[in-house]
């Protein structure tokens, strides 16, 4: 198993990206960690690929 993790999730691009190129290689990918999730489509776009997204804070935890 892997786990991607990356420091901020913004539209979930890169996360995806990553957990595509790491299943090319056979290997199972269920989870990505960030520090801040940006609540800008990440989540979403990784639910999409079955993988989960987890973060330490979200942009609306620091800006209110």
């Amino acid at each position: 198993h892997v786990v991607v993790m990356d420091d901020v999730a913004t539209t979930g691009g890169s996360l995806a990206e990553a957990v595509r190129r790491v299943r090319e290689e056979r290997l199972v990918v269920d989870y990505c960690f960030v520090v801040v999730d940006r609540e800008e489509g990440a989540q979403e776009k990784l639910s999409e690929l079955g993988a989960k997204l987890y973060s330490l804070c979200r942009v609306s935890d620091i800006i209110r």
